[in-house]
Order: C-alpha cells, then sequence, then structure tokens
C-alpha cells in the first residue's frame, strides 16, 4: 500500500451532501478536489451548463494526471450513479496514466426525500425526475469493489466522522490481504465471466433479448423498434452489428464490445439459452457449460463457478418452463426445488435463489418488478413448449381455415419462430381444424377493399376514428343499401360464417347512428376523417352492438336506427319491436333441432321436450308440451327483434328443413316461407330441362 497512490472515488445523489464530504475529506487527507461542477465552471462558465461530456471528461483526466504526476492523491467528486459510468471511468482512466492507482469509494446513501428537500434549498436544482431515475439506478446496481475499487465504504448520511473514516482508509491493507486469500482459496473456480464487466455484459445481453425478441435482425422485422430505441433505423451489415449498437444505446459503451458479445452469444447458444435471430431455443437441456480462467482480478458474488452455473440454470428453467406447478408450498419454493433437481444437487436453494432474485434477476429486468405468486416468467415468456405447440396448432387451424390475413401474417411470423427455435423439428399432426373456410378469395379481391386494408381498419377502430369508405358497384346489397360513399365509426371485425365482416356505427344521413355490420369485401378505400371520439364512446356503442347482435338471428340487424333504440331502450320499447316465432318440427328432424340448444337467444327458447335418450334434458329449456298434431308433435317457440323476420339466415334455416317444419307464427313469417316454397315449385313445373 506505501508504494500506491490511493484515491477517493464518491458516489451519491445530488444533494446527498458530497461536495461537503469532499471538502473535509480533503482537509484530513491532504488530497485535491476534482469535481465536475467545478469543470463545467471552468468549461462554460456556468456550472448547471451539462455540456459535452466527452470534453469534460477530459480535462477531468487531465487534472487527474497533472496531479498523480506530482504523487498528489485526488478526490473525484461526481453522482457517478450508474455502474457503467463509475466502471467505465476507472478502466479509461487506468489506460492513460502511468503508474498503479488504488480507490476507495464513499457511497453517501442519504435518503432520497433529504436528497430531494436539500435539492429544492440549492441555488442550483437539478431535475427530481433526473434524482429519482439516479436513486433507482444505485439501488439496482450499487457499487462494488469488482467495479475496481479497494474498498467501498457505505455512509448512511454525510455527517463527517474523522476517526471512522480514518479507521476505513488504515484497515485497506489487511482488507486487501484478506481478498487475495480468498481469492487463491483452492474451492474457488474460476470462468470466463468472472470479471464483473463480463458477467454484467453477458446478463445485459439476456435481458435485451427478453424485451427485444428477433434482435439481430430488428432492421427487417421490426425496424419501428430499432427507430424508438436508437432514434434512427440504420444499415446494419450483420446482426451482431445491430446488437452492439443497441447495447450501446440502452446500457452504455462499456458493455457494446462487438467480439466480447460475439463469445457472450455463444456461451448463450451452447447452454440452450438462445437459438437463432436471438430466440429462445428448446432443446434437451445439459448442465451450463463455460470455460475456466485463471483470473486474478477482484472478484464479485458470481465469480465462482459454482454460483454462477446455479444462476444461468435459473435463468433457462425461467425462460423454458414458466409457471411452474406450484406444488403448494409458494411459486419460489416451487422454482427451487426444480433448480436443485436441474443441477442434481441437494441444499438451500430457496434462500440462494432468494438472493439470486433480488441481486440479478430483478435488477437486470430479467424477471418483471411486481410479486410472481402466482409462478416465475420472464418478459413474453409466458407459455411451455408443450402450450406453445397447442396455441400454434390452434392458429394454423384458424389461419388455413377461415383466411383471416392479420392471422395469416402472424402465423407466418409464429411458424418461422417456432421452426428457428427447434419446435417445429418434427411435423404436428393436426389434431384440430376449423370446418368453415371464408368463401372469398382474397386474391381476387382489389387492393383497395377493407380485407385488404384490415390493418388501417385496426388501427381506426383502436384510436376511435371516423372512416370514409365506398360501398363498392356491382356487389351483393340488400334492401336500403345505397352505393358510394359512407361514414362510419368501425367498432370491431368479426367471422361470420364464412366471410369477415365489419360492425359499425353508421354517422351522418338519414340513418345516423344505425349499427349494422357488412362485410369487409363490399367496403373499400377507407379515409381517415381526422375526428375522433372518446374510448368510452366506443365502447359503449360496442356494447349496444353487441346487445342487437345476441338477440338477432344472424349478423343483420335491420335498417332502421329507430327501431334499433327502441329495442335499446325500455322493457315497453323492447317489446314493441319484438316479435314471437312459433315452429313446429316432425320427429324426423326434431333431434337435430334438439341439438341446437344455443342457437337463438338465451332465455328466449322454449321447446317441447326431446325425443328419449336424445339429449339432456333442461327442465327450463323444454317446458314446452307436445302438440296434438300427430305430423309436428314438436313445437318451438323463441322471441327476435322483428328485423329477424327479414334476415336471410333465419328464412334459409327454415327452407332447408323442407317438409319437416312448419311456420305457425307470426303470418309475416309463415307468408315468406310459404312464398318461397310456391316460387320455388313454380320453377320446376314450368322449367322442362
Amino acid at each position: 500500500m506505501n508504494d500506491l497512490i490511493l484515491c477517493h472515488f464518491l458516489i451519491g445523489l445530488p444533494a446527498a451532501g458530497k461536495s461537503t464530504f469532499a471538502g473535509k475529506l480533503s482537509a484530513l487527507t491532504g488530497c485535491k478536489i476534482i469535481s465536475t461542477d467545478a469543470i463545467r465552471l471552468l468549461l462554460y462558465g456556468d456550472e448547471t451548463v451539462q455540456g459535452n461530456w466527452d470534453e469534460i471528461e477530459a480535462e477531468v483526466f487531465r487534472q487527474i494526471q497533472e496531479s498523480l504526476a506530482i504523487r498528489k492523491p485526488i478526490i473525484y467528486d461526481a453522482t457517478n450513479a450508474r455502474r457503467a459510468w463509475r466502471m467505465g471511468f476507472l478502466m479509461k482512466l487506468s489506460q492513460q496514466l502511468t503508474m498503479e492507482v488504488q480507490w476507495i469509494a464513499w457511497y453517501l446513501q442519504t435518503p432520497l426525500d433529504v436528497c430531494l428537500q436539500q435539492n429544492q434549498q440549492r441555488l442550483r436544482t437539478v431535475p427530481e425526475q433526473i434524482i429519482t431515475q439516479f436513486y433507482q439506478a444505485l439501488q439496482s446496481f450499487p457499487p462494488v469493489t469488482a467495479e475496481g475499487f479497494v474498498k467501498v465504504v457505505s455512509l448512511k448520511d454525510s455527517e463527517f466522522d474523522r476517526y471512522f473514516i480514518q479507521e476505513k482508509i488504515n484497515s485497506l491493507s489487511r482488507n486487501c490481504i484478506n481478498r487475495q486469500n480468498r481469492t487463491q482459496n483452492s474451492t474457488v473456480r474460476f470462468h470466463s465471466y468472472s470479471h464483473l464487466l463480463n458477467f454484467d455484459r453477458l446478463l445485459h445481453l439476456i435481458s435485451l433479448f427478453i424485451h427485444y425478441p428477433g434482435l439481430g435482425n430488428l432492421q427487417d422485422t421490426h425496424p419501428e423498434q430499432l427507430q424508438e430505441i436508437l432514434g434512427t433505423v440504420p444499415v446494419f451489415p450483420d446482426s451482431l452489428a445491430e446488437i452492439t449498437a443497441v447495447m450501446k444505446q440502452v446500457q452504455g459503451e462499456i458493455y457494446a464490445n462487438r467480439d466480447a458479445l460475439a463469445s457472450d452469444l455463444q456461451c448463450l447458444q451452447t447452454n440452450g439459452l438462445i437459438g437463432e435471430e436471438g430466440l429462445l431455443e428448446f432443446r434437451q437441456t445439459e448442465p451450463i457449460k463455460v470455460e475456466l480462467s485463471d483470473f486474478t482480478g477482484i472478484t464479485h458474488a458470481y465469480s465462482n463457478l459454482k454460483p454462477f452455473k446455479r444462476l444461468m440454470t435459473t435463468i433457462r428453467l425461467i425462460l423454458t418452463k414458466p409457471f411452474l406447478q406450484n406444488q403448494g408450498e409458494g411459486s419460489l419454493k416451487t422454482l427451487a426445488q426444480a433448480i436443485c433437481k436441474e443441477l442434481e444437487t441437494e441444499g438451500d436453494c430457496y434462500n440462494k435463489l432468494r438472493k439470486d432474485i433480488e441481486n440479478v434477476l430483478k435488477p437486470f429486468k430479467i424477471l418483471p418488478e411486481f410479486p410472481l405468486r402466482a409462478g416465475y416468467f420472464a418478459g413474453t415468456g409466458i407459455l411451455s413448449v408443450l402450450e406453445l405447440k397447442q396455441i400454434f396448432a390452434i392458429l394454423q387451424s384458424q389461419a388455413n381455415s377461415i383466411q383471416d390475413p392479420i392471422s395469416l401474417e402472424i402465423y407466418e411470423t409464429f411458424k418461422n419462430r417456432m421452426a428457428l427455435s427447434g419446435l417445429l423439428t418434427e411435423r404436428l399432426y393436426p389434431t384440430r381444424a376449423i370446418a368453415h373456410r371464408s368463401m372469398i378469395d382474397e386474391r381476387l379481391l382489389h387492393k383497395s377493399t377493407l380485407y385488404h386494408q384490415i390493418k388501417q381498419v385496426e388501427e381506426a377502430i383502436v384510436h376511435c376514428e371516423l372512416l370514409e369508405v365506398i360501398r363498392l358497384k356491382g356487389r351483393g346489397k340488400f334492401s336500403g343499401d345505397n352505393e358510394g360513399i359512407l361514414q362510419i365509426w368501425p367498432l370491431q371485425i368479426a367471422f361470420y360464417h364464412s366471410a369477415w365482416y365489419l360492425g359499425y356505427e353508421q354517422e351522418g344521413g338519414t340513418e345516423a347512428g344505425l349499427l349494422r355490420f357488412e362485410r369487409l369485401d363490399r367496403l373499400a378505400s377507407p379515409a381517415p376523417q381526422k375526428q375522433s371520439r372518446s374510448l368510452e364512446m366506443q365502447e359503449m356503442a360496442l356494447q349496444r352492438l353487441h346487445q342487437l347482435l345476441d338477440a338477432s338471428v344472424g349478423m343483420f340487424l335491420g335498417n332502421k336506427v329507430s327501431v334499433q333504440r327502441q329495442f335499446l331502450g325500455s322493457q315497453t320499447e323492447r317489446k314493441s319491436v319484438e316479435v314471437k316465432v312459433e315452429l313446429r318440427f316432425d320427429n324426423t328432424i326434431y333431434p337435430f333441432i334438439c341439438e341446437g340448444t344455443k342457437r337463438f337467444a338465451k332465455g328466449k327458447l322454449k321447446m317441447s321436450p326431446p325425443l328419449v335418450g336424445s339429449v339432456t334434458a333442461s327442465k327450463r329449456l323444454f317446458s314446452l308440451n307436445r302438440t296434438k298434431d300427430p305430423r309436428f308433435p314438436n313445437q318451438l317457440q323463441t322471441i327476435f327483434p322483428c328485423w329477424s323476420l327479414n334476415d336471410v339466415d333465419l328464412q334459409r334455416w327454415i327452407v332447408g328443413f323442407g317438409n319437416h317444419v312448419k311456420v305457425i307464427q307470426p303470418l309475416e313469417l309463415r307468408v315468406k316461407i310459404q312464398n318461397i316454397g310456391e316460387q320455388i315449385q313454380q320453377i320446376y313445373a314450368t322449367t322442362t330441362n
């Protein structure tokens, strides 16, 4: 120690009392104070000017070198709130110095509320948001000796106890000897990440992959995410260049070493944490492998191989097996038991795991901040391998069966990533499928139709925007539908039977406020009208839309807004626009009718008892007596909105049963079905071919 120069490194929040402490420490030790605030005053004439950090740092280094050249120790007075700043500063300085210097860190842990209060009493105030950010940074990554210090002394307040300070300085030789003995302990096995810089960089890299899935290929897949991170979308020559740039921007230049990151990626791939394109790779796990090292520097909590392997096993387990089934002792004990099993060891994994979570997994944002009582997961990794395969199979059946353009796009991305992650090494047998299929061939639709503009429509729905659309000429239309321009509030996209529909509220015209569904391929050219409404109004309109839909036979909700409002009004108003429908069926077809007990509105449907053994009977549903008509002994009664009598779905359903069904009431529906039958009969009666 006598041949080395001992310098002092202050750490603490703005207004924590660092400058006062520095003055007293200087009086005690004879050290020169080098303050970033004083340098800002020197360079820019005002210590409140943030200035250019490269210029400030260069002046700090110049003054340090000047002082050390005459062997005068220094006190470096700055916030030094972030670990990347502290390590970066010491590493860069050591490269410029020609002599060896030892640093003792004085960490002033003045409470946040005290700092905020003292900040308001100063002439030069720091924004409270900045102080709070620095506080959070120090809470997550407090200073440790492995950053480059011979000792870190924590001070609970800024009170200067000269005897305490002197005792800490005098004990440095003993501290160094004890640390050397621990380092030379034969039971300690060092590895590639025994150096704190390497360890932190690896953990930050894992965190980046969790928060930015596909990192390394974002410039092609999600350039908007790069824009958000970097403020621009550079053209990177390879994936490693993109990873390095994001690491530099998010965590600091000290961690953005391309060659070192390449080694880290290899380590993560070897141990099954990532595969191609930075995606989690699911495969048979093996014990964590890492190269051993002849490390001789200052150690950190995971410099020894055993705790490092435990930590990496924990991370891999959480990533690949999220939400482990609770064994009845809580999520933490469940995870601890799984880790012990994975490591094939016995012992107290529980307390060690708690420290791993508190000291590493949460500070590095590998785990979320909120309590994880239901189970542990990281980022968006909320599904197990089996669950992912099941979800993929469901999405596959939907994408292939009903031709959802958004589902198809997501499905292709999902399928690609499932393959890259190793989950699709074997072909999944399609155990499920949705038998419905879209009757619309999207390849024949013009690019202006809402089917091809579905993302813009979804954006309008989410942002509650008014759209102007065109009802296309020459397309199928119903009575009252006018071709041309239409202004609508889009509410929801829905698939029904064999096509995609848009539910919307009409704006303007004689039927302003009309709620209806219309096929996406019949509307085109969505144009935002620079008009929006509140989310509350949007949700209320959607609620009304579903009230009408739930009561109706199909997607047809009528074409009169006055009738819809009556239906949505008081009970008396609603009854005035409702109609009772009564049908009778023969015994041949009635078992099929009894199977569809949820075909019509819940609570409105009543039926005769089912035939023996056909379905499990519900007394409330099957409450009607059988009729005295021997041909049609089974009856069905329900209540519909009056517009449902004009719904082709109802007419098609009834006519489809041919001579096995008879309409009893209302007369309007009976006449409609009768006319349809007569018109069909006339066609075949007058046609010879």
